[in-house]
Parts: C-alpha cells; sequence; structure tokens
C-alpha cells in the first residue's frame, strides 16, 4: 500500500470515529453542533455518508474489522430509512430530541464506537 493511500485511509478513520460521535452524541449536542456551525440537520448523517462511502477499500485494506464494518451498515440502513422527502420531520430539533428513530441511530453509533474502542485497528 503506498504512503498517500495510507493518509488518506488515517485521515477517513479519524473523520469516520468523529461523525460516529456526532451521531452517538446526546441530542442537545446533536443541536448545538448543527446550530454552532450553520448546518442543516442532514450534517450528521451526510459527514456519516462521506466517509461510509470508503468502506469496501476500508474492509479490502483490512482497516476495519468485519464486526466494524457491520457496525457501520447498520447504521447506513438506519439512516437510509430516515431519508427521503417523507421523512422531512426526522430532520428537526424536535426530531432530534424524541423521535425513536434518533435513539436507535444513537444507540448504532454509541455500539459502533465501542467496537473501534475494543477491537484493535489493523493496519
Amino acid at each position: 500500500m503506498g504512503t498517500s493511500q495510507g493518509r488518506e485511509f488515517d485521515w477517513a478513520l479519524r473523520e469516520l470515529r468523529q461523525a460516529l460521535n456526532h451521531l452517538a452524541a446526546e441530542s442537545d449536542e446533536q443541536i448545538r453542533y448543527i446550530h454552532e456551525n450553520r448546518f442543516h440537520w442532514d450534517e450528521l448523517a451526510l459527514d456519516f455518508h462521506a466517509v461510509y462511502v470508503l468502506l469496501p477499500q476500508l474492509e479490502a485494506e483490512r482497516y476495519l474489522t468485519h464486526g466494524q464494518a457491520q457496525g457501520l451498515r447498520a447504521i447506513d440502513r438506519q439512516l437510509e430509512v430516515m431519508s427521503g422527502h417523507e421523512n422531512a420531520r426526522l430532520w428537526t430539533d424536535e426530531a432530534l430530541q424524541s423521535a425513536p428513530e434518533w435513539e436507535a441511530v444513537r444507540r448504532l453509533a454509541q455500539a459502533a464506537l465501542t467496537l473501534f474502542s475494543e477491537e484493535c485497528d489493523p493496519a
């Protein structure tokens, strides 16, 4: 593996952990993050997805374990269920505070973070 590819994967893992931290955070922290940065609510999902698209490469190069990859896929599936115009109601401050869909995202993100702290990063 080339040095630049290794740096890209290291960057991706840092960004992934940051996105997971935002998804796992309590609703008030998420709302503060969104408002302080003048983001739209979907930024929480977009940050995750920006790195999630690299999952096949990260897994193939053994930067992620199978368990970590499965945890990330579960988050992606949950966010996919929440996406689309018909689910606009889920992308508000109120929804972040009370929607069971966001509680599911938080649980999945917390579980993924646990996998990242329990399993060594192969590389």
